[in-house]
């Protein structure tokens, strides 16, 4: 019982958790098909499915890649949140805005062009403290104490 009542709740979460990769995709002003790009599930969704995805009826296909790209979009979206509490649309109108760190694309461009690679370029951008922990994890031998 208490087995399929986990299921139940794992279930919950996952299209929870797909709604609001869908919701922030959207906000974001990223078009359906664009969509399915940025998370990489190409050969996995159709571009007819994805409103079964966006009204929570349908959980995102599980794979490493696929995982990670989602919480790359959920970081920037908490990262902007955090940078623009009080005026969500301001993190929106920044990620439609030309970026000279990006070569003068935007972040969603940038995004959509390099894909997991440009995730991460946009997250180290607007999350400092997540690029911190990646930093400290590609150099774990770097004592930040000394810096």
């Amino acid at each position: 019982m208490s087995d399929n009542i986990s299921q139940i709740e794992a279930q919950a979460q996952a299209l929870l958790r797909t709604q609001e990769i869908m919701r922030i995709l959207g906000e974001w002003g990223i078009n359906s098909d664009a969509q399915i790009a940025v998370l990489g599930c190409q050969e996995l969704i159709k571009s007819r499915d994805m409103r079964k995805y966006q009204e929570g009826m349908k959980v995102l296909p599980e794979s490493e890649d696929i995982n990670a790209r989602v919480e790359h979009i959920l970081g920037i979206a908490q990262a902007l949140h955090t940078s623009y509490p009080s005026r969500p649309e301001a993190g929106v109108g920044w990620m439609a805005q030309r970026n000279g760190k990006l070569r003068g694309r935007t972040p969603i461009q940038c995004i959509l062009q390099d894909g997991r690679r440009g995730m991460v370029k946009i997250r180290t951008t607007v999350d400092c403290a997540w690029a911190w922990h990646q930093d400290d994890q590609l150099n774990p031998c770097w004592d930040k104490n000394k810096a």
